[in-house]
């Protein structure tokens, strides 16, 4: 049997390169990981940029296309004809294409009932802005009264002061009266 000698030293050297592998190794993935998450939401990003772009494309030709077709078929007196090689023969709407106007003229009812909400808006906002300029109107005549009945206040407290100024005067005029009336008593008793 042969014993053998374990160097803790070489063990922790080993030890210490598997940690030091393993956290460079650990980061690298986390750095790769972070770059194709970055990259996959960029292109997802664009690819629902592109989507709704598309989306919009196809709604505006399909607006386009149903209001063509429901303008030809309000238009055309003529009973629907499907054309084809094979078929060239003469048929009315069917059922599918009856429900189909329904559709459209229920979502043309809807729109024309948002024009009327609209339209009643509108004339409510009307009503509204006459009512404030009336209001304006009226809130500048009771400023204007005010300032004539600040004004008036004014010239009647003026009045009442002169008033009282001329009530004074009298009354001195009354007491120098008299005192010359006692004068001229006592000379005349003299």
């Amino acid at each position: 049997m042969c014993d053998f000698i374990v160097d803790k030293d070489y063990l922790l050297d080993i030890n210490t390169n598997i940690i030091n592998g393993f956290l460079k190794n650990y980061f690298k993935i986390k750095i790769l990981l972070w770059r194709i998450n970055v990259t996959g939401a960029t292109k997802l990003d664009q690819a629902n940029t592109n989507n709704k772009a598309t989306k919009d494309a196809l709604s505006k030709r399909n607006t386009i296309k149903l209001t063509h077709f429901k303008t030809e078929t309000q238009n055309s007196k003529q009973p629907y004809k499907r054309t084809g090689p094979e078929n060239n023969d003469t048929e009315q709407p069917d059922a599918q294409l009856s429900s189909f106007e329904a559709k459209l003229d229920s979502k043309y009812a809807t729109k024309q009932e948002v024009t009327n909400l609209e339209t009643q808006h509108n004339a409510t906002s009307t009503k509204v802005g006459n009512l404030e300029t009336q209001y304006n109107a009226t809130s500048t005549k009771l400023d204007n009264l005010e300032t004539q009945h600040n004004a008036t206040s004014t010239k009647v407290d003026n009045l009442e002061t002169q008033y009282n100024a001329t009530i004074t005067k009298l009354d001195n005029l009354e007491t120098q009266h008299n005192a010359t009336s006692t004068k001229v008593d006592n000379l005349e008793t003299q």
